[in-house]
């Protein structure tokens, strides 16, 4: 009987250890699942969403149309600069992912194997329409330095070209 009293604080105390190895991993899976979910329901409802996809068609078009850019770049008409935030929007979009990225809220890896090739394409796309509201052409812009600048980060990161 007197040497299990010696033993008690030496199973106790492996039963505490184990128990929180076992909070730690749970922890950490619980995390890994939440990143994991986000991400996917950020991708779902980009994709699936009116104003998303009214926002992604005027990019389309903006990517596709080098007319169309030019208007988008230095709007003169109220149609123009709603064309052009939708455009923005779009933007917005890729600029939201990329904070999540990188804090953390997302799984990089997951959101890269997604939309990989296309944020590139479309961070390629989208430079001269940065650039414009970084450093406007026109007086009838406000100008806005770091906009886009963790969209920016996360392109280059990824293999992009820097804005020229």
């Amino acid at each position: 009987m007197t040497g299990w009293i010696l033993w008690a604080p030496v199973v106790t105390a492996t039963a505490a250890l184990i128990g929180l190895a076992v909070a730690v991993v749970t922890l950490l899976t619980n995390r890994r699942l939440a990143r994991l979910k986000a991400t996917i329901d950020h991708i779902d409802a980009a994709n699936t969403r009116p104003p998303y996809m009214d926002a992604y068609a005027a990019f389309r078009r903006y990517r596709r149309d080098a007319a169309f850019a030019q208007r988008i770049d230095d709007p003169v008409s109220d149609d123009d600069f709603v064309e052009r935030g939708r455009c923005l929007d779009f933007l917005n979009h890729y600029e939201v992912a990329s904070i999540a990225c990188q804090s953390g809220l997302f799984d990089e890896q997951v959101y890269r194997d997604w939309v990989g090739p296309v944020l590139l394409r479309d961070w390629q796309a989208a430079s001269p329409l940065i650039q414009t509201v970084r450093v406007p052409t026109s007086e009838n812009l406000p100008a806005n330095p770091s906009a886009y600048i963790n969209f920016e980060r996360l392109a280059r990161r990824w293999g992009g070209k820097p804005l020229s």
